[in-house]
């Protein structure tokens, strides 16, 4: 047995009560409001606005009922620091703050520019770049602040709102002012300020706007609610006159704005490169396996290329080892990758595009002798591991001395010779293991159930646009609810368990690999 000392066992104590307590199911959750017309409109008799409607319908979707509170956008990071529950629909995804936030859905896109008097000496010349004028004003705190920090040799004055920042622009005591196109016309137009004299001479980027929740210990879990539920209220005819009507209220203020995949973005349409797509599948038989040609097939592959059909990208399926898959679609843009399973270490990495397999896993063994927990396998047991599996980190975390292996194979074969005297994995990896040995494999059975875990398709983070996955999620909830994709599916399943003898049952999209009377 593994013996751990008393302070370990209290910060494990403390870790678990802290866990289960923060992690308790809830069925209400908050969301900062702070005026804003169209989008944010609450006082004691009403409350509505895209933001507002959005959120409330993405979260009926999920089963849960919101609670408003009426929060500055000055304090919204504050008040979300100390409620695990607190939404906020109008967050910037940027650089600084990507690990800080679960990042629910996009609702809009604001265009960042560098605004200047259209009689500055520099609003009339090609070419210009945020150095080229003395002084930037923006707001302290704000991330455009640190831009133009970052990539300017501008003196940054910083004022404590927008208005005050405007209003030094138009009496000529700065430059220009860093902002955006709809955030420069809401501040005016609310700030009473004549605002028509000032013109766009350098645009920047695209900030998109989230639905996000501020990461705590435990909320995890509602944060995958919230954003499959995104997905299917997205997908809705509910939300899709919700977009057409804020879209008309804005056009009737003049406000040029443009909607892509359920994003409504402002003074231009959103750009979204999807030639440049790179599609890469592991070798899994019956989900993704490359026939004697270069075709790629089985359900996992099917259902990809169906979700691409639907997105209107045409991109070809490659193929590559495991362990290539999860390394290039962590590290570079535009790079849609399957299977992927889900867990904890991995995701921030990705955008989890939609499901594809549930399995239940655990330690399997050629003993018939089960155990209770990790902790009660013996200090000089060995547990045979797929090489970057998410099990492999689990036996380490825990502790297990582990071998680690390139394929299933491998790994039952270590278990079958004596090698490892367990190896953590799935009855699925067994079976694979044992087919391409050849071997009939009565002698392992499973001794420890650790727990289910879905595997994914997934889209890349770094330097890929989000739209480009608001895209595939819709797509993805399009194809899985369609009737054709339910009867293909059915004759798939019923395929698998007359050819192969495959255990499985599939759930609204999902194959569970396990009997559905299990």
């Amino acid at each position: 047995m593994r013996s751990k000392t008393l302070s370990a066992w209290i910060v494990l104590f403390v870790a678990v009560i802290a866990h289960k307590v923060s992690a308790q199911p809830v069925d209400e959750v908050g969301l900062a409001v702070a005026p804003v017309p169209i989008f944010n409109t609450f006082n004691e008799e009403q409350a509505g606005g895209f933001n507002v409607e959005a959120v409330t319908g993405i979260a009926a979707a999920a089963g849960l009922q919101v609670r408003l509170e009426d929060v500055p956008f000055s304090a919204v990071a504050h008040a979300q620091a100390s409620d695990p529950t607190l939404l906020a629909a109008s967050i910037p995804r940027t650089p600084d703050n990507e690990h800080n936030y679960h990042w629910i859905t996009p609702l809009t896109a604001s265009h960042i520019a560098l605004f200047v008097p259209r009689l500055h000496p520099v609003a009339a010349r090609d070419n210009v770049g945020l150095s080229d004028v003395e002084s930037i004003a923006t707001v302290r705190k704000d991330y455009r602040f640190a831009l133009a920090k970052d990539n300017s040799r501008s003196r940054v004055v910083a004022f404590d709102t927008w208005s005050e920042a405007i209003e030094a622009v138009l009496s000529g005591s700065v430059d220009g002012v860093f902002f955006t196109h709809i955030g420069l016309h809401m501040v005016c137009e609310q700030a009473q300020l004549s605002c028509s004299g000032l013109v766009p001479i350098v645009d920047w980027s695209t900030s998109y706007n989230y639905l996000a929740l501020k990461k705590h210990p435990g909320n995890a879990a509602l944060a995958v609610q919230l954003t499959e539920a995104a997905a299917r209220y997205k997908a809705s005819n509910e939300f899709e006159e919700l977009v057409h009507r804020t879209v008309s209220q804005l056009k009737d203020r003049k406000i040029s704005v443009a909607v892509q995949d359920g994003v409504i973005s402002f003074t231009r349409p959103l750009e979204l490169a999807a030639d440049n797509l790179w599609v890469i599948a592991a070798d899994v038989p019956y989900f993704s396996e490359q026939d004697k040609g270069t075709e790629v097939t089985g359900y996992a592959a099917d259902l990809v290329k169906a979700i691409l059909s639907e997105a209107k990208v045409k991109q070809p399926i490659l193929t590559a080892p495991w362990e290539r898959v999860l390394r290039e679609s962590a590290r570079h843009p535009n790079v849609v990758a399957f299977p992927v399973a889900r867990t904890p270490e991995r995701e921030h990495l990705f955008h989890w595009i939609t499901p594809i397999t549930r399995n239940r896993h655990g330690l399997f063994s050629t003993r018939e002798q089960a155990i209770e927990s990790l902790n009660d396998v013996a200090e000089t047991a060995v547990v045979a591991v797929l090489r970057n599996d998410f099990r492999a980190v689990v036996a380490r975390q825990a502790g297990l001395k582990t071998l680690a292996y390139d394929s299933w194979p491998e790994v039952v074969d270590a278990l079958l010779k004596g090698d490892a005297d367990y190896l953590f994995g799935s009855r699925f990896a067994v079976r694979l293991g044992c087919e391409q040995l050849k071997r009939k494999c009565t002698d392992i059975s499973r001794v420890y159930n650790y727990q289910a875990v879905e595997t994914y398709v997934v889209l890349s983070k770094a330097d890929t646009n989000p739209i480009l996955a608001e895209r595939l999620k819709r797509s993805a909830r399009n194809v899985k609810s369609s009737a054709g994709f339910q009867r293909w599916v059915s004759a798939w399943s019923q395929q698998m368990r007359q050819r192969h003898n495959l255990e499985q049952h599939v759930d609204e999209g999902v194959v569970n690999l396990w009997n559905k009377d299990e």
